[in-house]
């Protein structure tokens, strides 16, 4: 009798076809050839959610079919300008500046300057191989790009939660509509700290999210915090006490360290360059203009930077570090302070990052889930960067060959 069942090995494989044509000659001017690694995301987490629908998708006691909360994440392709190197092991996020895309499950017909067309004639679908051919007319997706990636493309999942896109779980605290909720939580150390969304409440849970301590803070309107060399960083509205912070072993007491702002805003260390960064907003409307400050350890600031584009600005800002990337709120912010094209998590509000997952809410009032970090399919770098123009069409070629 086998007692255990072992994931067969799965490698899939992706080629990738690019080609330019003169639109007036309708001749082809360019063409590269290269490959793709499909993500660990994939592997690792959306193929063993798919495998264990195997085992409960018709059971009479609850059974559920798994794999019809799995968002397709060969849905959409991208196009960017993203050229850091490849790195198949650790890479889970879209990068660069969106110069096109593409969905592979509707036909579109519209006039998006980004947006291209799914070629239904040329592409196939076959349980050995699959064909998915897009083509981008004259009007779109014009300017240089350098990685092709593919995506679910999208919010992970809904407002009311009924169709999680992504293998998930709750967290399992709840702190009822009273107190709304989380606004931010990380960990330190073998401890999970969290800032309710009363904006005065700080709770210090162990790793079963049972309540160790729990605080009222000193300062009212405590939106963000970060936890750096035994101290916990917090950010507030008050213009005398802007940033403080308290030892991680006495919430009893705390230092000012940053006076002058009027409007709160987000935290977090930077390992890598051994700076925070805090970014705030001029006001609480969706108009409002967010600045990212970067300090040193000691809170000498080192830069101040508008942040341009940036969507969704408004007061309640959080910064997170992950593994290395700076997310503000959904978004990447690059190393030049900008923010990418991409929302990591759609509608739903990222909360914490810990032990590699997010964790996610859409709405205070309900539960937080936890998903994995997952975002790409896939990706390709080229080579060198292909320019296209308005003068030129292009046609890009995708086999997904299964064994």
């Amino acid at each position: 009798m086998i007692e255990q069942v072992t994931y067969p090995k799965f490698q899939p494989q992706g080629k990738i076809k690019v080609e330019l044509f003169d639109d007036a000659a309708k001749e082809r001017v360019k063409e590269v050839d290269t490959h793709n690694f499909i993500s660990q995301g994939v592997l690792d987490h959306l193929f063993k959610f798919a495998m264990k629908s195997l085992f409960t998708q018709t059971r009479k006691s609850g059974g559920i079919k798994l794999y019809d909360k799995i968002n397709d994440p060969f849905r959409a392709i991208h196009l960017t300008d993203a050229s850091h190197p490849e790195d198949a092991q650790n890479e889970w996020a879209i990068k660069g500046k969106e110069i096109g895309y593409a969905l592979s499950n509707v036909i579109y017909s519209g006039s998006d300057i980004k947006q291209g067309v799914y070629n239904e004639i040329e592409s196939f679908t076959g349980v050995k191989n699959v064909r998915m051919v897009f083509d981008f007319p004259t009007h779109c997706a014009n300017g240089t790009f350098e990685s092709i990636y593919f995506s679910h493309r999208g919010p992970v999942f809904n407002e009311d939660f009924n169709s999680i896109n992504l293998p998930y779980e709750k967290l399992p605290i709840s702190y009822g509509t009273n107190t709304a909720g989380i606004s931010s939580m990380k960990k330190y150390g073998d401890k999970i700290y969290v800032l309710r969304s009363d904006l005065k409440t700080f709770d210090v849970l162990d790793s079963q999210y049972s309540t160790l301590q729990s605080v009222t803070l000193p300062y009212i309107n405590t939106y963000d915090f970060e936890i750096v060399g035994n101290y916990i960083y917090l950010t507030t509205t008050s213009t005398s006490q802007a940033v403080y912070r308290m030892p991680i072993n006495d919430l009893s007491t705390n230092e000012i360290m940053v006076t002058g702002y009027t409007t709160a805003g987000g935290i977090c260390y930077d390992e890598m360059n051994e700076q925070f960064i805090v970014a705030r907003s001029s006001n609480n409307s969706s108009s409002a203009v967010v600045t990212v400050r970067r300090y040193d350890k000691s809170f000498t600031e080192l830069s101040a930077k508008v942040l341009n584009g940036f969507t969704n600005s408004y007061t309640l800002l959080r910064l997170f570090n992950v593994s290395g990337t700076i997310l503000i709120n959904n978004r990447i912010l690059s190393e030049t302070d900008e923010t990418t094209d991409f929302d990591i998590s759609g509608s739903g509000k990222i909360v914490g990052f810990i032990d590699d997952k997010f964790f996610v809410q859409s709405n205070y009032q309900y539960p937080v889930y936890i998903i994995p970090k997952a975002q790409i399919a896939s990706r390709s770098l080229l080579d060198t960067p292909i320019t296209k123009n308005p003068n030129q069409t292009m046609k890009i070629t995708y086999d997904f060959i299964l064994e």
